[in-house]
């Protein structure tokens, strides 16, 4: 099986198993954290990424750092790295919440912004998932600027290409660099920017 179908069957098994139980799971009683047990953690790992550091990495070398109490630390939830260098972030939300809500997309993308370093961050409760260019300062007046794709989980299944830019292997070969630098929907090639202006520095 390519890693293709097996990333499809794995998805199409957290697409069903959410919508089979869709309203448990937009109740208010239905945690973040179980969230992230129950879908967002099978989710990358159908990805290639280590959720669970099984291959027994040191701290430094990890491929995911999680964050166990992030209400408490003001970090992502999650930090995606591929040999020390982070590619992203992730924070997580309960699906009872809108990932609409300008508070969240800004949480999100400032933890990106605040490195100077990190340009992509997503937003998820697995029944949505945006990924930005956070790039930019992030800006209450404009907070959807630098969104890059916004998909339901009912869309997953029908734009798998692009989930996959953020599989490690994918990672691995600068898949989001490529993603950026071919998003029609952006005026400008952010990144380009920022690295212009540090060279300057």
């Amino acid at each position: 099986m390519s890693d293709i179908d097996s990333f499809r069957e794995k998805l199409q098994s957290l697409v069903s198993k959410f919508e089979k139980d869709k309203t448990h799971y937009l109740s208010k009683g239905y945690p973040e954290a179980q969230v992230r047990v129950d879908f967002i953690n099978p989710f990358f790992t159908a990805l290639g990424w280590d959720i669970e550091n099984k291959a027994q990495k040191p701290p430094h070398e990890r491929d995911v750092i999680v964050e166990l109490y992030p209400e408490t630390t003001k970090r992502p939830d999650y930090n995606f790295r591929i040999n020390g260098v982070t590619k992203f972030f992730v924070e997580a939300k309960t699906p009872s919440e809108s990932l609409d809500y300008i508070n969240h997309i800004l949480q999100a993308k400032s933890y990106a912004w605040s490195t100077k370093e990190v340009y992509f961050v997503v937003l998820t409760d697995f029944e949505g998932f945006k990924l930005y260019d956070a790039s930019l300062k992030p800006n209450p007046r404009f907070p959807n600027e630098g969104l890059i794709f916004d998909f339901k989980y009912s869309d997953y299944l029908h734009n798998i290409e692009k989930l996959r830019e953020l599989s490690r292997e994918k990672g691995e070969q600068g898949s989001l660099e490529s993603l950026l630098r071919r998003d029609k929907k952006k005026a400008k090639d952010y990144v380009y920017l920022r690295i212009n202006l540090s060279l300057k520095i």
